[in-house]
């Protein structure tokens, strides 16, 4: 391969995905190309029902390699995209499925991508799911967040009203609960649970107890019990310990523009890749809650609620302690023949 490719190709491994199941695979076409495509066995069919968040996942692996390109004065060019092909593909409807191809990617000598992150913010950029402080965003983040959203199509709402804040954790925590208690939605999110390092050294991927910022035991509890919290008593100790393991939420940001579609999903996936590293640079870092958006009453509740029309993502965002970082699979196991 051409020599940016393999260095490119292992910093990528960085890339956020939903529970980090890491759904993408690369397959060489010749020295200046390779295939991006989808492993369905890595989607996630009963949480993400319309197959957009995995595919927003797939875009925003697409724009990481684009960045780094970019890192080394080279332009990325994509040919004969197929996003609804793995929209399909990673829903209950594409199930049986193998490996989808999303699109050629072409090493070039240019136009190189603006704007620009280099790699130290790339590899320093991790979900956070530690309290962050209650200082103030800085002014000149939030200029900058409106000028990488608005171009794309988003605006960035900032939600900062203790009240509402508070009763959108309620709602998230009501979300929480229903998903949990629903056995398929249950099986499939514990499937990605990882129990302690041996566990996560062995996958190399999924949402570990240590980045979860929960005891393993607690973890391994979660589903069995989460039911627990619709009970008058012991649902009110749950719910206190929920709170205490999420700590402070002052504030939260939403996202909001189109979603529910192939093109709008990718579109989505490069504006939250562009928005999460331009965090990044002012030392921000982002907890999701996506029950808010994949729980049907949740989300009806969320836009009735804030007034927002289309939110598709909904974040806590803050400073910090610096958070665990999770494992990725070795690039040996991405590359496929």
């Amino acid at each position: 391969m051409e020599p940016p490719w393999p260095e490119i190709l292992q910093l990528a491994r960085w890339t956020p995905s939903p529970h980090n199941t890491q759904p993408w695979k690369v397959r060489r076409v010749d020295d200046r190309r390779i295939e991006v495509l989808l492993d369905p066995a890595r989607a996630l069919p009963d949480e993400d029902i319309s197959g957009c968040f995995v595919l927003a996942a797939i875009a925003m692996y697409v724009e990481a390699l684009r960045i780094l390109a970019a890192n080394r004065g080279r332009g990325v060019a994509i040919h004969d995209a197929e996003p609804e092909a793995v929209r399909r593909a990673a829903t209950r409807e594409g199930e049986g499925e193998g490996l989808v191809r999303y699109a050629t990617l072409e090493l070039t000598a240019g136009p190189v991508l603006e704007p620009r992150f280099d790699d130290a913010v790339f590899l320093s950029r991790r979900t956070s799911r530690l309290a962050p402080t209650d200082e103030p965003l800085p002014p000149e983040a939030l200029a900058g967040l409106e000028a990488l959203a608005t171009p794309l199509g988003y605006t960035l709402h900032l939600i900062e009203d203790p009240e509402t804040v508070a009763n959108l954790m309620r709602l998230n925590l009501d979300a929480v609960t229903d998903d949990l208690t629903t056995p398929a939605y249950r099986d499939e999110i514990a499937s990605w649970f990882r129990y302690g390092p041996r566990h996560e050294r062995e996958t190399r991927d999924g949402l570990s107890a240590r980045c979860m910022n929960m005891p393993p035991r607690e973890l391994r509890m979660l589903p069995r019990f989460a039911g627990l919290a619709r009970w008058p008593v012991v649902g009110a100790i749950v719910r206190a310990l929920y709170g205490r393991r999420l700590g402070a939420v002052p504030r939260l940001m939403i996202l909001d523009g189109p979603f529910w579609s192939a093109d709008a999903a990718v579109q989505a996936g490069t504006c939250l890749m562009r928005l999460w590293l331009g965090l990044e640079r002012h030392g921000l870092r982002i907890h999701p809650f996506g029950n808010l958006i994949t729980n049907r009453e949740a989300n009806l509740a969320l836009r009735t609620r804030t007034g927002i029309s289309d939110p598709w993502i909904v974040f806590r965002v803050g400073r910090t302690a610096e958070p665990p970082r999770s494992e990725r699979l070795a690039l040996e196991e991405v590359m496929v023949g």
